[in-house]
């Protein structure tokens, strides 16, 4: 052979190799491995804001202004704004870095939006989708769009070119999604993560410490076949209580609940939760703890990690305020073990160094803690973080500041928030929507007056999330209580709205009544206070008892009104006033949008039929309302007032009074708001009825309020929701409330001979799941409603 063919030969080779080379570096194709289509380039995820895949745009969902925000990396200017549909709430972008999809929680559709990178997107389509959409993921090639569909209790897939549904299952409460990323050729091989939002029930008893269980589902891509269910029990949170002032017991054990967040890292998922102590006195160290949940795409559990007691030994400098970061709403990754953790009632991130899986290191040398508090133009209540893919090229974090409708910039490698720009605009000064985004901040942060310190221990929203309901059935003074889901505290229908009656023991008749509640659980100084007003370290609180001195008669409850406190003393602040416009604002989840519709029309007939309405009729879906304007004045007249409680088996004889008994029950209840419909304690169980209708630090013979009076009628709002049901939450599900014997004096409180096959309390069911704010309220039932019209009287 000539030595010229050799060395063409030669050549040739050199070529095949490059060749081969290059297309090992390529991106992998999407589908099955054919064409040159773009490739995401890390594990998708949920999130209230999402980065392009080379790093150049960021596009932030605005709830509040129904809008999505477009940034250029490079200057953080903004370019363009989109109006995109009723309350979006999470956005990924496609692998072409020109695609965003949308969630619209209420108005539950996803849109598709293009020309994200050119400064004017326009929506080029849009799909509805199950009830109450929070997390959005896409597989690595980006043909297929996974949603989490939180109120309609299933996960959904749908192809994003046609957004043609390509199927679902059902997951309880999905909250958030991400899809793993393996980096070969097939996207069909991947792994949908899933977190179901609450913990579900057991093993412990109800109310107990140990009463929920955290759930991580995992899923095949290409079928949505269950790969596993990663369970996370209940842990010690760590050395709690700090505060010791008090004689408090360790807390032994919480449970992982309000799993709002996942991110995907190699073959490991990282999940975040808030872990339940709820059998302990209510107060801030013993009851709410931070938590990372670790498994595998293979469905196993790898660890659980307290962040509380990470950051209980976390050393700041001197006269730096260390943050307990209340309330985990997202996680982002940089590499393989760097964690930023976001709190949105700590308004703090929390970086973090998974050394294994069942320990961290937290912060740098230098900054222990990323405060979003630090500028004048401040991030309130974030809701989402992104961080770069290349951290070489690109060293911001981007974060998404909720209430204040703007986007923080971090710079990593300072630590530090550097820059807020606006994202939408701000409320105009002294107006409602002011007063609203104020009563917003105050109710999700746990800055400030709002927890201990200003340490962002808890804020209202930790057992409130989207001032709904944890589902965890706590252990107060009253005795045991199922958070109360804060969409029904107003109605939402057509006409004048209504307020109900707070507390399932009709004890509150105003918002300002949970300033209790700062002060005592959440251990903050309170907003009502006089002194050195604008100083918290100068404010004084403002004192609740008539006398000042301890055992003075107390004002607040349905005593001397708080409000009317706040404004005799006067207070520093008036930021109950703000909380209670908010509080208006709370929207019900939308009812579930693929029920069957004969089924739901045959449901209200059968809620007709058992005459549901005696309770659940009216404004808001319940007869409890609050018919007075509260004064001291007018609530010391109704101590006196007559109550006749015979119709409705009442023990009372006056409108405001403790509930009668040998030795009556404080506080004093609302009479009129009140049923006895025998859900108190467990019906013919002597012995589990004493060990769950405790009052929290009294003697086992101080049994819980509710027994002689029965409960403030609840809200229908928010089924689709919230589980399980009753005071103490010993109904698991709605099928259980209505089948098992123990609660059929509730089934048949309105009508006695009221009987359901399987089939009739499915139709029932469906009906309930199908509530929210458009639904037509349903007349009371004729004398049903014993509350005064107005009192007093015209």
């Amino acid at each position: 052979m000539k030595p010229g063919h050799h060395q063409l030969t030669g050549l040739r080779l050199a070529g095949l190799l490059l060749s081969a080379l290059l297309a090992a570096c390529a991106p992998p194709s999407g589908g099955s491995g054919g064409g040159n289509e773009p490739f995401l380039k890390r594990a998708s995820k949920s999130g209230a804001i999402a980065i392009t895949g080379d790093d150049r745009y960021v596009v932030q969902v605005n709830p509040e202004d129904d809008s999505i925000s477009i940034f250029r990396t490079a200057d953080d200017i903004r370019t363009a704004k989109l109006a995109v549909g009723d309350e979006p709430s999470a956005v990924v972008i496609g692998p072409d870095d020109k695609t965003a999809f949308v969630a619209l929680r209420a108005e539950a559709k996803v849109v598709k939006v293009s020309g994200i990178d050119t400064g004017a997107p326009t929506i080029v389509g849009s799909v509805n989708v199950g009830s109450e959409p929070t997390g959005l993921a896409l597989n690595p090639c980006g043909k297929k769009l996974v949603v989490a569909e939180f109120g309609e209790g299933r996960v959904s897939t749908y192809n994003t070119d046609t957004l043609a549904s390509q199927g679902s299952v059902i997951v309880a409460a999905p909250r958030a999604v991400a899809v793993s990323n393996n980096g070969n050729s097939n996207c069909d091989d991947e792994k949908i993560v899933v977190t179901e939002f609450y913990g579900r029930i057991g093993p412990g008893r109800e109310g107990s410490d140990t009463s929920r269980t955290g759930a991580v589902r995992i899923f095949r891509s290409n079928d949505l076949s269950e790969v596993g269910t990663v369970l996370f029990e209940p842990t010690d949170p760590g050395a709690f209580p700090i505060d010791t002032s008090t004689a408090n017991s360790a807390v032994d054990s919480a449970s992982p609940n309000q799993l709002a967040s996942v991110a995907i890292v190699g073959d490991k998922f990282i999940a975040t939760a808030i872990a339940a102590a709820p059998n302990n006195a209510p107060k801030f160290d013993e009851n709410v703890f931070q938590y990372l949940l670790i498994g595998d795409l293979n469905g196993n559990k790898l660890g659980t990690i307290s962040i509380s007691d990470a950051i209980r030994t976390l050393s700041v400098s001197n006269g730096t305020t260390k943050f307990f970061m209340a309330d985990l709403v997202d996680v982002g990754v940089v590499g393989n073990n760097i964690l930023y953790l976001l709190a949105k009632g700590g308004e703090a991130i929390q970086r973090a160094i998974l050394i294994n899986n069942t320990s961290v290191t937290l912060g740098t040398p230098t900054v222990p803690q990323i405060d979003l508090q630090t500028l004048a133009t401040k991030c309130q209540n974030p809701i989402g973080l992104v961080t770069p893919h290349d951290t070489t090229d690109q060293k911001k974090m981007f974060v998404n500041c909720w209430v204040t409708r703007n986007t923080g910039i971090v710079d990593l490698s300072q630590q530090k928030l550097v820059k807020v720009v606006e994202a939408s605009p701000a409320p105009a000064p002294g107006s409602l929507d002011a007063k609203i985004s104020k009563g917003r901040h105050f109710y999700f942060t746990g800055r400030g007056r709002w927890s201990k310190g200003g340490e962002g221990w808890s804020s209202c929203g930790s057992c409130h999330p989207d001032g709904l309901s944890d589902n965890i059935t706590w252990h107060f003074a009253a005795g045991p209580r199922q958070s109360t889901s804060m969409d029904g505290s107003f109605s939402h229908g057509p006409g004048a709205q209504k307020q109900r009656i707070f507390n399932w023991s009709g004890i509150f008749d105003e918002q300002h009544d949970f300033e209790r509640n700062t002060r005592d659980v959440s251990g903050g100084l309170g907003a009502l206070t006089t002194g050195g007003c604008g100083n918290l370290a100068t404010e004084t609180r403002t004192n609740l008892t008539v006398d000042a001195t301890p055992g003075g008669a107390p004002i607040g409850g349905l005593a001397k009104p708080l409000r009317e406190l706040q404004e005799a003393t006067p207070s520093c602040v008036k930021d109950w006033d703000d909380i209670d416009e908010f509080v208006k604002t709370i929207r019900p989840p939308k009812g579930r949008r693929f029920l069957d519709a004969g089924s739901v029309a045959r449901g209200l007939l059968l809620f007709r039929e058992g005459k549901c309405t005696n309770c659940h009729g009216g404004a808001g879906w319940t007869l409890s309302r609050r018919f007075f304007t509260p004064s001291a004045a007018t609530n010391t007249t109704l101590t006196t007032a007559s109550f006749n409680g015979a119709p409705i088996g009442s023990p009372h004889t006056v409108q405001i009074a403790n509930e009668p008994a040998s030795t009556p029950i404080a506080p004093a209840q609302v009479a009129c708001v009140l049923r006895k419909v025998g859900t108190f304690g467990v019906p013919g169980d002597t012995t589990a009825t004493n060990a769950l209708e405790l009052k929290a630090g009294r003697p086992p013979t101080a049994r819980a309020q509710g027994e002689f009076s029965g409960y403030n009628i609840p809200s229908l709002y928010g089924l689709q929701v919230g589980a399980p049901f009753l005071h103490h939450g010993q109904a698991k599900t709605l099928d259980e409330l209505f089948s098992d014997d123990k609660w059929s004096t509730h089934l048949l409180a309105g009508n006695a001979v009221f009987t359901l096959s399987a089939t009739q309390r499915q139709d029932l069911i469906n009906f309930l799941l199908s509530i929210d704010a458009s639904t037509g309220e349903e007349a009371p039932a004729a004398s049903s409603d014993v509350c005064p019209s107005v009192f007093p009287a015209p």
